[in-house]
């Protein structure tokens, strides 16, 4: 229990506060898309300039995540069509 665990502590309580603001961000592009699709079937006008705002901030809030796995020594494996190849 020296200076490399308090270190170990303080970087994955921090890059937990930054995922959960990701994560928070996410939960807003999801309302924000809902929104969107409701005003253009009910009013026949989308939010204008959503889908350039959104295009930005999506990836920014997935990137924020990755530093809270790697401070928990946690990794992800996508399988993605595993079984055809």
């Amino acid at each position: 229990m020296g200076r490399l665990d308090a270190i170990d502590r303080f970087s994955v309580a921090a890059t937990r506060r930054v995922a959960a603001f990701a994560v928070l961000g996410m939960l807003a592009f999801s309302l924000l898309t809902m929104v969107d699709v409701s005003l253009r079937s009910w009013a026949g006008a989308p939010i204008a300039g959503l889908n350039e705002v959104l295009a930005l901030i999506l990836p920014i809030t997935i990137v924020a995540c990755f530093p809270a796995g790697v401070a928990q020594k946690v990794h992800l494996t996508i399988e993605f069509l595993a079984k055809a190849l």
